[in-house]
């Protein structure tokens, strides 16, 4: 069955049953989409034919904060996300994390380097390093790839950019043990970086809804282990979810859908 966007926003609509059940995913790992395609995946044609030869209904776009944090974004830096690739904030997020060489595959692999969020301090511990940090705006970033990108899409087939990591954007930053200990002894700090962190991704998202091959919005966020929340829901419902709800009700306003995954369990 050829990819079909309608298929998907039936499905996460509740719109009556459709032909199949539809994939959904908001990112894959670059090894994965090569092993399926048995290439490199270096432009966004191949990112095109990863999703739609796979069977997904829509091609996942990462970009805004989501996208910087993330070392294994789809086409991070190469495809241009910030109109500068030179801007102070790269060589910040570059000194943040911790490298990795893993290996775990079931394949014959000799395994990769990957790099993960320091869990102690981060790069913003108090209020003057969160005044220094050099802060992204809405317009240092390039909206350019969204063109590129839906150049190769199908007919059918639509673009579902991911935004998020509000929550899990901000502990990256001032690493897990810093943030919470900072829950309790610099609330103020903590409420900054949110709303600091909450209006950039805002600003993203009110740019890139009205594109018209985008279809829908991912808000990926890891809020939770697999055995419950990271942090308690009270503080989840003062600095975290107010912002979620206006980015639900804007998105719906201009008639794009938000799929909010907050990756474990949250029971």
């Amino acid at each position: 069955m050829p990819a079909d966007f309608d298929r998907f926003k039936r499905a996460v609509l509740c719109q009556g049953e459709g032909d199949r059940v539809p994939l959904f995913e908001m990112g894959i790992a670059a090894n994965v989409k090569e092993r399926f395609l048995g290439c490199p995946v270096q432009d966004w044609a191949d990112e095109v034919a990863f999703w739609t030869g796979a069977g997904y209904d829509y091609v996942s776009v990462a970009h805004g904060l989501h996208a910087l944090l993330e070392p294994s974004s789809t086409l991070r830096m190469a495809d241009g996300l910030l109109r500068d690739d030179n801007h102070p904030i790269v060589d910040a997020i570059s000194r943040m994390g911790v490298a990795v060489h893993e290996r775990y595959e079931a394949y014959d692999d000799p395994g990769h380097e990957r790099v993960y969020a320091n869990s102690a301090a981060g790069i913003i511990t108090n209020m003057e390093e969160f005044e220094q940090f050099p802060w992204v705006t809405v317009d240092d970033f390039s909206y350019d790839q969204l063109d590129r990108a839906a150049e190769y899409l199908p007919s059918g087939v639509k673009l579902l950019p991911v935004l998020g990591y509000v929550f899990a954007g901000i502990w990256q930053l001032m690493g897990f043990e810093n943030f919470c200990i900072a829950l309790k002894r610099q609330p103020e700090l903590i409420g900054r970086v949110f709303d600091r962190v909450g209006q950039l991704g805002y600003e993203v998202l009110e740019r890139i809804s009205r594109h018209p091959a985008v279809g829908a919005i991912g808000h990926a966020d890891d809020i939770a282990y697999k055995t419950g929340l990271m942090i308690g829901p009270g503080y989840l419902r003062q600095y975290l979810f107010p912002g979620w709800s206006v980015t639900r009700h804007f998105a719906t306003s201009v008639g794009c859908r938000t799929c909010f995954t907050p990756m474990a369990n949250c029971t």
